[in-house]
């Protein structure tokens, strides 16, 4: 369950830790915070620069947001 590229849970992995989060959150009374974000215009690297500077930047940003 973790992504090819950067090597980060994958979307299934997130929702099942979510959920299991969320349930422990409730049971404990603690509040639950979740951030989701986006690259925007990665559609205009992949164009500009090709698929290897695309999949460069996803894989940085990604390190970037494990730490």
């Amino acid at each position: 369950m973790r992504d090819e590229l950067t090597g980060l849970p994958d979307r299934r992995r997130f929702f099942l830790d979510l959920e299991r989060s969320a349930e422990t959150a409730r049971r404990i009374g603690r509040p639950l915070s979740c951030i989701v974000t986006d690259i925007d215009d990665l559609r205009r690297v992949n164009e500009a620069h090709g698929p290897v500077a695309g999949d460069s930047v996803v894989r940085q940003f990604g390190a970037f947001c494990a730490v």
